[in-house]
């Protein structure tokens, strides 16, 4: 038999599952709680918030976007049923109006289904 042929004899890992929640919903705020700002010419942008209700433990991939396009992706685990807070703590662009939004990579949401994906936050910056 060729070493290509073989069985393997060798005990296999077996790796524990990641459980893998359902997302109730999502939802997106600047840290005042509005939906949209207006940061003054010089000043810093401050940094959304996002908030993904889940029915139970397990690990959430989300993705910010500004303006449609890939921003930052980051990863959050949930020890239990509730929120999971995610921070955009990244400097975002200070001059003109941007729309910040929020997509969930994994689990991945059924289509045409709930949750309705959270609508867009918006900022106009530097006075433009």
């Amino acid at each position: 038999m060729s070493p290509s042929m073989r069985e393997e004899s060798r005990p296999r890992a077996s790796a524990t599952p990641i459980p893998v929640p359902n997302v109730l919903g999502v939802s997106i705020s600047w840290p005042n709680g509005k939906y949209s700002i207006v940061v003054s010419a010089g000043a810093l942008v401050p940094h959304p918030v996002a908030l993904v209700r889940v029915a139970g433990p397990g690990r959430i991939i989300v993705q910010w976007r500004v303006d449609g396009n890939p921003y930052h992706t980051a990863v959050g685990r949930a020890k239990k049923a509730g929120d999971i807070r995610f921070g955009l703590d990244l400097p975002l662009p200070s001059h003109g109006a941007h729309q910040i939004s929020l997509a969930v990579l994994s689990p991945p949401l059924p289509a045409l289904a709930s949750p309705t994906p959270a609508p867009s936050i918006t900022y106009q910056a530097g006075g433009q």
